[in-house]
């Protein structure tokens, strides 16, 4: 779940985007010239069906398209010069940036006397148990949202390697506390299920496993105010996963009614 997003993927996505906004635009455009023509044909020529009719309206359509086509790449191409000089302008600056003292961030601290730590019969949940027994020893941080260019700017570019290996613990810790609590689930454990998942909710999870399955238990005891608690903290949700996360949440609250 690495939040990481390169300029390149970016760059792909926009593409994507752009060809598919023109395409959309050029079937559009057609449609309505092809439409528009045949009725002038038809207001000033009874025998508009007839196909010499149709010559002008596929000459000016062909035109349609290649101007809306060339339109379209210059000025996606623009707009990919601009963020391409964006880019490099903000890496360059970020990667001239100086050491910063990162020892008073908001480091994540485990509270293992929250959870419930004693030894399990089940190889999965034990794996887990033990996953996070190890993590609890490592320096954790939540750096969601922010990419590498936006860490090396705020903390120098000699803290990159740390504080990703610190936001890739924090992203094992949420992995498996989702994980943990939905194997509880499984195993009839509801209790220790919740308590898990809450956990992993209080630490800023954007997992949608975690949220879904305590939504689908507070629906299921009719505990609307759960689920509001939940949608409160999926509107602090950064990755793209919030939308649907949002979504799904108010279709488990509906469920109540």
């Amino acid at each position: 779940m690495n939040k990481r997003y390169s300029y390149n993927i970016a760059a792909n996505n926009g593409i994507i985007i752009a060809k598919t906004r023109m395409i959309a635009i050029t079937i559009v455009t057609v449609l309505f010239v092809f439409e528009f023509l045949n009725i002038l044909l038809f207001l000033s020529c009874e025998v508009f069906m007839d196909y010499r009719n149709f010559g002008p309206v596929i000459v000016l359509c062909t035109i349609v398209i290649c101007v809306l086509i060339f339109y379209e790449n210059q000025k996606f191409k623009h707009k990919n010069d601009e963020a391409k000089r964006r880019f490099w302008s903000k890496e360059q600056e970020a990667n001239s940036t100086r050491k910063k003292d990162i020892s008073n961030l908001d480091y994540i601290p485990i509270d293992l006397a929250r959870l419930p730590m004693s030894p399990a019969t089940d190889e999965e949940v034990l794996e887990y148990q033990q996953t996070i027994q190890s993590l609890s020893s490592k320096l954790i941080l939540n750096l969601s949202g922010k990419s590498n260019t936006d860490l090396k700017l705020e903390y120098g570019v000699a803290n990159l390697t740390v504080l990703s290996e610190y936001d890739n613990n924090y992203t094992t810790l949420i992995n498996t506390l989702a994980r943990w609590g939905s194997r509880l689930f499984q195993l009839g454990n509801t209790e220790d299920a919740v308590t898990v998942l809450e956990y992993g909710i209080e630490l800023g999870t954007d997992i949608s496993r975690n949220f879904y399955l305590l939504a689908e238990h507070y629906a299921k005891m009719n505990r609307t105010d759960e689920i509001d608690r939940l949608l409160q903290k999926a509107e602090n949700i950064t990755s793209i996963m919030k939308p649907s996360i949002i979504r799904k949440l108010t279709e488990y609250k509906d469920s109540c009614n």
